[in-house]
């Protein structure tokens, strides 16, 4: 009986504070707030300079950007790649096409999955690929601006 009561209880809170009951103070604060505040609270932020940040900040940044962009797409090349090579190998080794091991759609769905090993190196090498993208841009940036320091 206890857990009814409870439990009826709970239902009658929850509906009267979805009905906006318990929300009527905290707008009136924030309408209270926002007639009282300055005018430039309002305003948009001024946009950054390129002096406030060093060129290494922004530099290590954009390589960030870089590498974090370009990590989907090296984790689906670095997967083509490993299913091309362990397709190559496994056919090589066998003697005959091994269509168990072949890359993508092509492979039935009862072929052999990706072990934990596997699947370490892949993301591994995803981000190798993805750290070298953004290192690439660096260096041609820096070929670019005429520095090669």
């Amino acid at each position: 009986m206890r857990f009814r009561v409870n439990r009826q209880l709970s239902i009658v809170l929850v509906l009267i504070l979805s009905v906006g009951g318990g929300m009527a103070p905290v707008s009136a604060q924030e309408d209270q707030d926002t007639a009282t505040a300055p005018a430039d609270w309002l305003d948009e932020p001024a946009p950054y300079n390129p002096e406030e940040f060093p060129k290494w900040a922004r530099d290590l940044r954009r390589g960030e950007i870089i590498a974090l962009g370009a990590f989907p797409v090296a984790m689906i090349v670095s997967g083509i790649g490993y299913q091309l090579g362990r397709f190559a190998y496994q056919s090589i080794d066998a003697g005959q096409v091994q269509p168990e091991y072949a890359p993508g759609f092509f492979s039935p769905q009862t072929g052999p999955r990706y072990t934990n090993s596997e699947s370490v190196g892949l993301i591994v090498s995803g981000a190798l690929i993805s750290v070298g993208v953004a290192v690439a841009d660096f260096l041609l940036g820096r070929i670019e601006e005429g520095d090669t320091r």
